[in-house]
């Protein structure tokens, strides 16, 4: 998205589509991902054509894959897959609408659908219902509906409303729901519906403060960025898999504050319409990325993801493990996706889950939107080439100009309690000799110049020629 500070959600539909299928993924509301991912490359801001020229074209249309078009740098080399801008201008949707207000058209086939009140133009005031609600009309449908006021008691028609706070107590230190209920003295359904009203509230809360973020003058941030996976346990006793959500989250470093978690769960669509339309629409013959639901994740190809998929794992020292990451990622059809689907998972039977790059590609596009008045940001990754290959995208004016940097962060996790005392007692040996050598330097210059040492001696690993620093200070908890 352009750093623009007045910059609003956009207000047109998210299921649009175009009406021919072009030779590449056309930008989708400025949002533009198929491009080089190497830095260093001259094609790194240059898009694919649409256009199939010849001579000086900068891309190759080439296949990594049964109906998974990529293009090839004609630079660089770097070949990656050709991906959906609709699809990732819906997951970037998600992660905005929850900032910008949640209130929009509830008429599902309506093009300002999950476009929110806030959204100048798409709708207008329609006065008030009898109980105080605000009242809108939508500018695209004509249909009204009512949002609650913001002077209006949240509890006023709620009995027990007294048991709220002991209620939110018992959820956030994970008391068991039978247990709240008994601890209580409320019905399951009460819980239910305080579950509901306390989500509504957090919610409500967090967007009407983050919603001033894009305004804010920051002048530095540092952000660190990884994913997690929750296991929802099976629904039917006949059939025990789970199903594996990775949520995506970006936390300042110096504060901890959450900037955004995005779970790659669509709770809206509905997996049998969905499939429909995806055969009535004959994308089950075209290339992943001209699907019309080209981001979620369908039966058939979740199955044949099961099918294809081998454990692949690094061992040894963590140079080697960082090599065995890199590799790893080549031998995938798309170098993008990093999911791995086994049989012991299943598809979720209300909603759907959404293909981990277009999740990641999705949510560093909104951040991109909530930094837009920082003056510098910089990222610290998991390595994971999907998050690399959207962090690059969504922020690649910024990091042509400077204002935005991005690290690897790796870790070695399998080590003894000796073995990381053995590293930690040769860094200690390593800085009394430095401060020896320097004994004009305070502790903190020492520390500076064994990290200025460390960099000049930097180590190159993978396909994409990432320069890899080992930090010379580690700690019994980051060993290496």
């Amino acid at each position: 998205m352009p750093k623009n500070n007045n910059q609003q959600v956009p207000v047109q539909n998210p299921t649009q589509q175009p009406a021919a299928t072009p030779r590449v993924p056309q930008p989708v509301y400025g949002i533009q991902v198929n491009h080089c991912k190497n830095p260093n490359c001259e094609n790194f801001e240059v898009p694919v054509p649409n256009a199939s020229t010849y001579g000086d074209n900068p891309y190759t249309i080439v296949a990594t894959g049964a109906k998974l078009p990529a293009a090839r740098c004609n630079s660089c080399k770097e070949t990656f897959g050709l991906k959906s801008n609709q699809g990732v201008f819906e997951e970037a949707y998600r992660v905005l609408a929850e900032t910008y207000g949640t209130a929009s058209c509830p008429n599902a086939e309506c093009s300002n659908h999950r476009v929110t009140t806030f959204v100048k133009g798409a709708y207008q005031s329609f006065g008030k219902t009898s109980a105080g609600a605000c009242r809108f009309m939508c500018n695209a449908c004509k249909k009204t509906f009512s949002v609650k006021p913001k002077d209006r008691n949240p509890i006023a028609l709620q009995k027990q409303s007294d048991k709220n706070r002991m209620i939110l107590s018992m959820l956030v230190n994970k008391m068991p729901m039978r247990r709240i209920c008994e601890a209580a003295d409320v019905h399951p359904q009460v819980l239910y519906n305080r579950i509901d009203f306390l989500h509504g509230q957090a919610v409500a809360f967090l967007s009407e403060r983050e919603r001033r973020i894009p305004d804010i003058e920051i002048s530095r941030l540092y952000i660190g960025v990884d994913r997690q996976d929750q296991l929802i346990n099976w629904s039917r006793r006949k059939d025990k898999r789970n199903v594996t959500i990775s949520s995506a989250a970006a936390a300042d470093n110096e504060t901890g504050y959450v900037f955004a978690m995005l779970p790659n769960f669509d709770p809206e669509p509905d997996p049998s319409a969905v499939e429909a339309e995806h055969r009535a629409l004959g994308d089950d013959k075209t290339g992943a990325c001209f699907r019309r639901h080209a981001r979620l994740w369908l039966r058939q190809d979740y199955d044949a993801a099961v099918a294809a998929s081998q454990k692949v794992a690094g061992k040894g020292t963590l140079p080697s493990e960082i090599a065995a990451s890199y590799a790893t990622a080549e031998t995938r059809p798309d170098v993008e996706s990093s999911e791995f689907v086994v049989k012991e998972d299943m598809l979720p039977e209300r909603g759907m889950l959404v293909h981990s790059e277009y999740s990641l590609y999705g949510f560093f596009v909104a951040l991109n939107k909530l930094f837009a008045n920082v003056e510098k940001v910089r990222f610290f990754l998991d390595q994971d080439s999907g998050m690399r290959a959207a962090c690059l995208s969504a922020f690649r004016g910024r990091i042509s100009e400077g204002s935005c940097d991005a690290f690897y962060v790796r870790i070695s996790k399998d080590m003894t309690i000796d073995e990381k005392q053995k590293i930690l007692r040769k860094a200690e040996a390593e800085f009394a000799m430095e401060a020896e050598a320097n004994p004009k330097l305070d502790e903190k210059a020492v520390k500076l110049l064994m990290l200025k040492n460390r960099i000049a001696a930097a180590q190159t690993i993978g396909p994409w020629k990432d320069r890899w620093v080992f930090h010379p200070l580690p700690n019994i908890s980051e060993p290496e």
